[in-house]
């Protein structure tokens, strides 16, 4: 075990490669099996002087780095004591126009995985694997994750970054339904954007490999902000996304600037009824390789801080690249107050042992993370019950609402409240009462003043008061909440600079015309 380190380590980040390309043609049939020649970029290559994996790492005989079970021990199991080791082999599958060639590719990496890391040289359970898909073509995609996904020791879903389109459209779906259905989180790795099919991240193609690999978290905030405001977080509420090798400093100030935006246009996404704070801390993860490096370690760790990232960072030593972080080194850079979070803890709650195969098929999904008492944004209640596929889970005590229901609702509050004033309906409920079949367990109402949530309070005294109205610093809104009949009704301001009046804080709700 690493000298600097008093717990085991779970490394999710490592590379594992077939001997040669006939180890994987094995697996191929006909009459893809000769069109397999070894994974590959066609450019964005390191050149000599530089090397893209260690040069320590080869193979006793010559073979490639991430090839020899035994080296890989030595080197990185033994000498920093991981316990567990996340294997995501390298495919590129999604860079190729033919779909029905890039789904073969990837379900033959699956089965060599299978066979080799994740079963010959696997006695001791250290090592867990990714199940790669092709996203070209999501229908495969779902059926091979239900295909393979049920391995004990397949933990988790991946694709590369590269992409035609951002990950949270909703031509995506029916692999997050597979994902969420298996309890499998979806794990995102660059390496091919702006690679055969895949659009790049930039405005054209850099030139070097330095500016593409500098850049390519550029794709993962794109990713990221597809995911919150999309919805797919509301659509599927126990999808776990993981952004590998991505970066980190740059997510606080990307939250910050989609929270900003959330609140003044928040009316375009009405089912993102949460701030994109909550959806980050509830639903993605992080790993930390390759972690920036400021002169001053406490600036990324005041970043860190500012959105209670002890929360979503997950270790990470991308092994057996030429950037490989030992624990030791994310150590001195990461707070040490993260440290627990970070190495054991996040990654243990994400990747538990291989249960007892459930009698229903599948993984139990894993719980939610621990309160952070540095965010204003508590963890989601537990949920229970079976999910079947195309729903989603809801509290037992606070059940996903009808639009008749909703619709129910709103003119019970009405009838006592007699607004006379501006105010609006917003998120979840306002877009399921215009038609949009979507997940809503609350009913949420925009004022303009403070005195206005005052004045509903008043009017629901009635009612069981769920939240007295009170200042939320963290939110910026005067908020209050009641209980009507089991649906949670809440009114609130938004209290926030910005350069124009919203329509969302103006004129009566949508719901009047359902």
């Amino acid at each position: 075990m690493d000298p600097h380190m008093d717990h085991p380590i779970v490394d999710c980040d490592v590379h594992v490669y077939p001997r040669d390309p006939e180890e994987l043609q094995k697996y191929l049939p006909l009459p893809w099996k000769h069109w397999y020649r070894g994974e590959s970029r066609p450019f964005y290559q390191s050149k000599p002087p530089l090397h893209g994996s260690r040069q320590d790492a080869f193979a006793p005989g010559g073979g490639r780095p991430g090839t020899d079970p035994d080296t890989l021990r030595r080197q990185l199991i033994d000498q920093y004591g991981i316990r567990h080791a996340i294997l995501l082999p390298r495919v590129f599958a999604n860079m190729y126009p033919d779909p029905d060639y890039a789904t073969a590719l990837a379900r033959a990496f699956n089965d060599w995985l299978a066979d080799t890391w994740l079963t010959a040289y696997n006695a001791d359970g250290c090592f867990r694997g990714s199940l790669n898909v092709a996203q070209q073509d999501p229908h495969a995609a779902a059926a091979e994750i239900e295909r393979i996904g049920g391995h004990e020791y397949m933990v988790q879903v991946m694709v590369d970054s590269g992409a035609r389109a951002p990950f949270g459209q909703r031509q995506y779906h029916p692999i997050y339904e597979q994902c969420e259905k298996l309890g499998l989180p979806f794990a995102i790795h660059p390496g091919t954007d702006g690679a055969g099919i895949n659009a790049a991240p930039t405005p054209g193609y850099p030139t070097h490999l330095v500016e593409w690999h500098t850049l390519l978290s550029l794709g993962f905030q794109a990713h990221l902000v597809s995911f919150i405001t999309e919805g797919v977080f509301e659509r599927y509420p126990g999808l776990t996304v993981v952004l590998v090798e991505g970066g980190v400093a740059w997510l606080a100030p990307l939250i910050w600037r989609l929270t900003d935006h959330w609140r003044s246009m928040r009316t375009e996404v009405p089912w993102m009824d949460k701030p994109p704070l909550h959806y980050l801390h509830r639903n993605v993860r992080l790993t930390t390789q390759p972690m920036e490096n400021p002169d001053d370690p406490a600036h990324l760790a005041a970043l860190l801080r500012s959105i209670a990232a002890h929360r979503v960072l997950m270790y990470s030593s991308d092994y057996p690249h030429f950037d490989f972080d030992s624990p030791t080194v994310i150590a001195r850079h990461l707070p040490a107050d993260m440290h627990e979070a970070a190495f054991p803890a996040n990654a243990a709650r994400l990747y538990p042992p291989p249960p007892p195969p459930p009698t229903g098929g599948g993984r139990v999904p894993p719980p939610p993370p621990p309160a952070c008492t540095a965010c204003p944004f508590p963890p989601p209640p537990p949920v229970t019950g079976t999910v079947p596929p195309g729903s989603t889970v809801a509290a037992d005590d606070n059940p996903t609402l009808t639009r008749e229901r909703a619709a129910d609702t709103l003119d019970t509050v009405l009838a006592v409240w007699e607004p006379e004033i501006p105010y609006r309906l917003v998120g979840t409920a306002a877009a399921l009462l215009q038609g949009v079949a979507l997940p809503v367990r609350d009913i949420d109402i925009l004022c303009r003043k403070r005195e206005t949530v005052d004045q509903f309070a008043a009017a629901m005294a009635e009612f069981r008061a769920l939240q007295e109205p009170a200042w939320l610093a963290g939110d910026r809104q005067y908020y209050c909440n009641y209980d009507v009949a089991g649906v949670e009704v809440g009114a609130s301001t938004v209290e926030i600079d910005v350069p124009h009046n919203t329509a969302e804080t103006l004129g009566a709700g949508p719901w009047v015309s359902a």
